[in-house]
């Protein structure tokens, strides 16, 4: 596989897009919930400070955790290692078919995967990074 490009986007689910010469693959990160807890335990601990605090040393402790699940696949240079990825793979669209299967909209990007759409990006810097990235290797 000729990797041209992965980056991760955030969304409802946590996913890292991923392009070859004939694919575009939508992989879903597990969901952590460090942050939640770090907050939930700060808040009974030191109220609101103690929810800010935890809020962000659980949000760091879930980044770590899934760039060590993306690890598996990429390395630290973006380089493809392994096949380890499909097992967490949503879906794969043809680049071909990119434009029936992406809907860019103001504030959201949604795919269609076997009829149903999925968010893939939400916010307008979200969605606008999203669709640079996309330009840059398929549009």
């Amino acid at each position: 596989m000729d990797l041209k490009g992965v980056s991760s986007f955030v969304g409802p689910l946590y996913c890292d897009i991923m392009i070859d010469n004939q694919y575009l693959y939508v992989i879903e990160f597990p969901r952590y919930k460090w942050s939640l807890w770090g907050g939930l335990i700060g808040l009974c601990i030191l109220t609101i400070l103690g929810l800010i605090l935890g809020w962000i040393a659980g949000d760091n402790y879930d980044k770590k955790r899934r760039k060590k699940f993306r690890s598996q696949w990429i390395d630290d240079d973006g380089n493809l290692i392994s096949g380890k990825f499909s097992e967490s793979l949503v879906c794969s669209i043809p680049l071909r078919s990119i434009a029936s299967s992406i809907k860019v909209e103001d504030k959201k990007i949604l795919i269609k995967v076997n009829g149903e759409d999925i968010i893939l990006a939400q916010g307008k810097k979200e969605v606008q990074r999203f669709y640079t990235y996309l330009k840059s290797y398929v549009l």
